[in-house]
């Protein structure tokens, strides 16, 4: 017994949305993270230089590949 047609077209489309909100989520997670002064003490990510702003795009892509 499988799902009709709309059912199976509707829970694709629900869990599309579900994903993409996780996303948009996560993506506004780690931007108020990466500005928290305590997290830039702890790292150590005080300069504006190339090898910092590498290293902070690694940390948001890490956490984004999950």
């Amino acid at each position: 017994m499988g799902l009709s047609s709309k059912s199976y077209t509707f829970l694709c489309g629900c869990f599309a949305a579900l994903g993409s909100m996780l996303f948009g989520y996560d993506l506004g997670v780690i931007g108020g993270v990466l500005e928290c002064p305590d997290f830039l003490k702890v790292t150590g990510l005080t300069g504006t230089d190339s090898a910092t702003q590498n290293y902070i795009g690694f940390i948001t892509s890490a956490l984004l590949l999950g």
